[in-house]
């Protein structure tokens, strides 16, 4: 029999503050191990406000940028920007689930993780603060309830195109796939399957999508395919000079289309289930290999019983599903994997509430 816990408006405002207190003083107290991109983005914003004429060109001097107009407090270090993100976004996560009055017990435990690993690897002068933006617009857009569901999807798809041209460029490939599998999973949803049957069949289709879109791009835009199939091995060179044990490199050498697609397929189970850390066996993987596994236990839960879901788990669904797809094209190693990951709470929500 399942439990439930009844919130309300005070009690979601105290714990999100002492969520991202704790977060707070944790990053503070080991900022060395949080700094990822930080520091690269603070040195940009910092050399605006020593310009007069600001150019951009590229994700880093956008990400600057926005830093750059919000910095109403002449804020100079990490630790402070920290602190300013954390405070403006108590009330953004707050007014994210204000309204949810009952919760299952467990779905309310990994909101609250999700929630803390949020504060953790996103809040401070980071690309995915940005980045998480465009997935609450995409929580707002999805909540609207006077907008249809074909509607929200179609304006979900604009909003990552738009995301894509202003900050990250590979967001286009998840507004596609978004789409695709829209497409596909509403006449999936038709069908009378069991569970288990539904799910593999959801799964066989992200690898027949992936096999049709390859071999088509390989032949109409053979320059994008090749930018394609080699995103990944763009960020090993710089994360093998920093340092990292958790690269998620191809199992099967060679650079044909079939091996591809089958290195695909495996590295697709590997970022969602992280046998990889496992292996590995270090101690401070464990949290994330626990988050991990139990975001793919709800994420098998919904999308098996997707017949019944509500529009707006469907289409949160759908939307994960597309990012899972694109991640497994470009994530270089866990750490990328699971920073660029925390921007889908908004999306977990969606799934939990």
């Amino acid at each position: 029999m399942e439990k439930y816990i009844i919130l309300n408006k005070k009690i979601w405002f105290i714990i999100i503050i002492i969520i991202s207190l704790i977060s707070v003083f944790l990053k503070i107290l080991a900022i060395d191990k949080f700094e990822f991109d930080s520091k690269n983005i603070l040195d940009i914003e910092k050399s605006f406000r020593m310009v007069d004429n600001i150019s951009i060109s590229g994700s880093f001097e956008s990400a600057g940028l926005i830093y750059y107009f919000i910095n109403i407090f002449n804020l100079n270090s990490i630790e402070e920007w920290a602190i300013y993100i954390s405070i403006l976004f108590i009330f953004i996560n707050f007014k994210i689930v204000e309204n949810i009055k009952i919760i299952k017990v467990k779905n309310f435990l990994f909101l609250l993780i999700s929630l803390f690993l949020w504060y953790i690897i996103a809040a401070g002068i980071t690309k995915e603060v940005i980045q998480s933006i465009y997935f609450i617009i995409i929580y707002i857009i999805i909540k609207h309830k006077r907008i249809t569901r074909n509607y929200k999807c179609l304006f979900s798809v604009v909003l990552l195109c738009i995301s894509a041209i202003l900050f990250r460029e590979y967001y286009v490939l998840v507004a596609f796939f978004t789409l695709i599998m829209y497409i596909i999973y509403i006449n999936l949803r038709k069908k009378v399957y069991s569970k288990k049957k539904m799910y593999i069949i959801s799964q066989l289709y992200i690898f027949f999508v992936i096999g049709i879109f390859l071999f088509i791009i390989s032949y109409i835009f053979p320059e994008e395919y090749e930018r394609i199939i080699y995103l990944r091995s763009l960020g090993y060179a710089y994360l093998e000079e920093v340092g990292t044990d958790s690269l998620i490199k191809n199992l099967i050498d060679g650079d044909n289309i079939y091996i591809y697609i089958i290195n695909y397929i495996i590295n697709y189970i590997r970022i969602l289930i992280p046998i990889d850390l496992v292996i590995i066996g270090k101690l401070y993987y464990i949290p994330f290999i626990i988050y991990q596994i139990i975001l793919v236990y709800f994420y098998i839960k919904n999308i098996s019983i997707m017949k019944v879901l509500d529009d707006n788990k469907f289409l949160s669904i759908t939307i994960m599903t597309a990012f899972f797809m694109v991640s497994a094209f470009m994530e270089p190693d866990y750490g990328s994997w699971i920073r660029h990951q925390t921007a889908c709470y908004y999306l977990i929500v969606l799934l939990l509430e």
